[in-house]
């Protein structure tokens, strides 16, 4: 007797099961390779941004401290006589005009400090107490950055000693105002960019406005072995937010070890990343929908044929004729239909043959019948029943 099974599941929704978690499994570590992959190109591409700032940066410095340089050896060689070391004040003056853009005051200065003269002259002391002075033994400018004591006032020095005349240096008073604006236009408050320019010890010199600056005791420096004087940056702000980003040392100038950094959060990078991504992660779904709504289509037929066949099959144990089944598939299926169609022939020609036994009395038809039905399940018309004689063993030919 054929039992129905209890219906556990269909093999359609086995296959769209199947192909979801296909979906979702490809989708899935499809994004994390993505993510992975843009994180590290916007990672490149943030770091190719910081070192072109800081290379504009400190560019943009060196505009400021080169003529300032320049000014004193200018100074040297047009108001100082080479001779006697005599002071030509007239042209000490014009020289002052010409750089007064890059200094606020012009001096040569003895040794020991003493003020030899000075432009302009107003509030010059006659002594400096600057350890520049000592410092200016080359033929080369020497730079020196200060923070008075009394105030929080900075102030940056360059200076050259007088070739042919030791005791005597011109040196000028750097305008360092220009350090701020320069800061603040590499830096930007919306994207939380943070500039800043340190001394050796980590003294801040200029750092910009309008961003959170880093606690000082947690920055990190790590140098770049490809790179001289360049490396990675990171530090955590007072909000606890993680910055991240580049510094490059501005060590051309004797005296001066400065060192600028650019910062930036690091979730200003990885809200970029997403993003960048967010694209790639829709056509991603898309696509697996698409593949959803694709199997599904597929299952459902292919399923169908085999569902028709279970009806079939379940009709025959009741006894009733078997329908065939029409397919016009070349595949597995279609041919499992056309076996089918070949047992559904033969069961229908013995239910003919069990209605004939059971309905007919006449020897005659029930041997017509049975030749018939013989010959139609065996595919073949050459077909002959024979009867047995019990008591002599042998055959007769009852109809052929």
């Amino acid at each position: 007797m054929f039992q129905r099974r209890s219906r556990g599941g269909s093999l359609a929704s086995s296959i769209i099961l199947l192909t979801l978690l296909m979906v979702s499994l490809t989708v899935t570590i499809g994004t994390i390779a993505a993510l992975g992959g843009v994180y590290d190109l916007g990672r490149r591409e943030v770091s190719a941004r910081h070192i072109a700032y800081l290379q504009a940066l400190t560019g943009d410095v060196a505009l400021r401290l080169d003529p300032a340089g320049r000014l004193v050896s200018r100074a040297i060689s047009v108001a100082i006589d080479p001779r006697d070391g005599s002071l030509d004040r007239a042209a000490l003056a014009a020289q002052f005009d010409t750089g007064v853009e890059y200094a606020d005051q012009l001096l040569l200065v003895e040794r020991t400090g003493a003020v030899v003269s000075a432009h302009p002259t107003f509030q010059t002391p006659s002594v400096v107490d600057n350890p520049i002075v000592e410092a200016a033994v080359s033929d080369q400018p020497v730079f020196h950055y200060e923070v008075l004591p009394d105030a929080q006032v900075t102030r940056l020095w360059v200076a050259r000693a007088v070739p042919g005349h030791e005791d005597l240096v011109m040196m000028a008073r750097v305008r360092s105002g220009f350090l701020q604006p320069i800061v603040d236009r590499f830096a930007d408050p919306v994207e939380g960019r943070w500039v800043m320019i340190t001394a050796p010890d980590s003294e801040v010199i200029a750092r910009s406005t309008g961003v959170t600056a880093p606690v000082s005791d947690s920055i990190s420096y790590t140098h770049d072995d490809a790179a001289d004087g360049q490396g990675t940056v990171s530090a955590v702000t007072r909000e606890e937010a993680i910055v991240w980003g580049h510094f490059a040392e501005i060590t051309q100038y004797e005296g001066l070890e400065w060192r600028a950094v650019i910062l930036e959060p690091r979730a200003v990078m990885l809200s970029a990343t997403l993003m960048a991504i967010a694209p790639a992660a829709i056509a991603l779904l898309v696509a697996g929908v698409i593949a959803v709504v694709l199997a599904a289509v597929f299952a459902r037929r292919l399923v169908a044929p085999l569902t028709r066949l279970e009806e079939r099959a379940r009709e025959a144990v009741t006894g009733a004729y078997v329908r065939q089944l029409t397919s016009d598939r070349t595949d597995e299926v279609g041919r499992l239909a056309d076996a089918f169609n070949a047992i559904a022939v033969r069961l229908n020609a013995l239910h003919d043959l069990s209605q004939l036994l059971a309905s007919s009395s006449r020897l005659d038809q029930v041997l017509d019948g049975i030749v018939a039905t013989i010959g139609h399940i065996v595919d073949t018309a050459n077909v002959a029943v024979f009867l047995v004689d019990d008591q002599s063993g042998t055959l007769s030919l009852a109809r052929a």
